[in-house]
């Protein structure tokens, strides 16, 4: 059988026809691909801004609350906290019991959020990872995800550091009850060593989140 030139011509036209409809296919998915992807990292970026500003606050949310319960007496707890050096034997009792119960709630708050904040950090850098793997790697997503750790590493060592000063508390109570084994002064600078810590975390945390804002 003869093939002709004309047959030859049609069948390499046709030829080019389908790589070019293949190439047109291939270049219109991975277009709706990268844009899929890049709308999903930027809702994962803004989920975890609204996240950090809660945890900033220690803000008490649904979600929070089926994992971090406060105690029933919140506000009994406040008020024998705020006149700790003058309460009489009794009260001083009570508080011992109200520590357990309501001392290290906004310390558990703080360290929901740090996981939080944490497992969101690692969902957007799956993303990046995704994106990264077909199309090229962007710096800014890669700081983005930097800083989100960052920042759930710094809420993590808030939450530390608020649950010792719960213990703090718990030992100047003990200091004034007069069954301490360490004075009030020694106690003291522990506690001033601990606010000070958390001011300094509190600065980073707000410069990281500025950060993330403006990327």
């Amino acid at each position: 059988m003869t093939i002709t030139r004309r047959e030859v011509t049609i069948g390499i036209f046709g030829i080019i026809i389908g790589v070019l409809g293949m190439v047109s296919y291939g270049l219109t998915h991975t277009r709706e691909l990268e844009r899929t992807l890049t709308s999903e990292r930027m809702m994962s970026e803004a989920a975890f801004v609204v996240l950090a500003e809660q945890a900033d606050r220690i803000e008490v949310i649904p979600e929070s609350t089926a994992s971090v319960r406060d105690c029933d007496h919140r506000a009994r707890y406040e008020e024998l906290l705020s006149r700790l050096p003058t309460l009489l034997r009794a009260e001083r009792s009570e508080l011992d019991v109200l520590f357990a119960s309501c001392g290290d709630y906004h310390a558990r708050l703080k360290a929901y959020y740090a996981d939080r904040l944490n497992s969101s950090a690692l969902g957007y850098a799956v993303l990046r990872a995704h994106h990264d793997i077909v199309f090229s790697s962007r710096p800014e997503q890669r700081n983005a995800e930097i800083a989100m750790f960052a920042l759930a590493r710094t809420e993590r060592s808030r939450a530390d550091d608020l649950y010792m000063l719960v213990r703090l508390q718990q030992e100047m109570n003990d200091v004034y009850a007069g069954r301490a084994t360490r004075s009030l002064d020694e106690v003291m600078q522990d506690a001033r060593a601990v606010e000070k810590r958390l001011s300094e975390n509190d600065a980073a945390a707000d410069a990281v989140r500025d950060d993330i804002n403006h990327k």
